[in-house]
């Protein structure tokens, strides 16, 4: 087995979720390519950062999250990343300011997960994510270019969706809470004809069952964590 890439994650947005993809990543390499030895696994630097500017909508303070971030990605690369991932898609509204500023790559879970979307013949595709994410519409510009539609909460539901986000942040979901995203969900699907939903907040998978639903789900986290060990060991 060829020596994996030094994965650099930029995490803590929240902890819970960074910490659940280093473990996935783990996983992986265990399950499709036999890690077993700890020097067959990828290293990994994870920088859980708790970051300023920033709570369960998505972003409250533009400048003081990109400054942050900017310092983020730096220190991943300073101390010896070969790439680096950021499980939260909110956060990659300043994909091209953070990729500017290192000489690494970030992969961009925006990207990898409208890829695995279009490559399917859907026309409209349902979006569950954070207010910050569907309010600048990070996933229409990607899916939009693809001639899709995009459905999202209304303004009420999504209210209601950052509750539940920041339940889970503070490790407080219930049953109940997964009952009402999942409702979110079939609401896209039923009432906006959604054939195929993308969960596009990386808090949302620990609300619901993605085998539920009668569409397609795209789990953005899972996806990067499979593109991650991929490109780590040079897929």
């Amino acid at each position: 087995m060829n020596k994996p890439k030094t994965i650099g994650i930029l995490g803590g947005m929240g902890p819970a979720v960074s910490a659940d993809f280093q473990k996935t990543l783990i996983e992986i390499a265990q399950e499709k390519y036999g890690a077993v030895q700890d020097t067959d696994f990828p290293r990994i630097w994870h920088f859980s950062m708790g970051m300023e500017g920033f709570d369960e909508t998505g972003i409250s303070d533009e400048a003081k999250v990109l400054d942050q971030l900017i310092h983020g990605v730096r220190d991943l690369e300073r101390v010896g990343a070969d790439f680096i991932v950021i499980p939260c898609n909110t956060v990659h509204h300043f994909y091209r300011e953070m990729s500017a500023a290192v000489e690494v790559p970030i992969l961009n879970i925006l990207e990898l997960t409208a890829a695995r979307v279009t490559h399917s013949n859907y026309q409209t595709v349902g979006v569950l994510s954070s207010e910050t994410t569907n309010r600048l519409g990070l996933y229409d510009k990607a899916l939009d270019a693809k001639g899709l539609k995009v459905s999202k909460l209304g303004v009420v539901r999504q209210q209601v969706l950052n509750g539940l986000v920041a339940k889970v942040m503070a490790g407080t979901q219930d049953v109940d809470d997964k009952h009402l995203a999942e409702e979110f969900a079939n609401t896209l699907i039923r009432s906006c004809g959604a054939e195929a939903l993308i969960i596009g907040c990386t808090e949302i998978p620990f609300l619901l069952d993605c085998a539920r639903f009668s569409v397609p789900v795209y789990d953005s986290l899972a996806i990067l964590a499979e593109e991650t060990i991929k490109f780590a060991y040079g897929e």
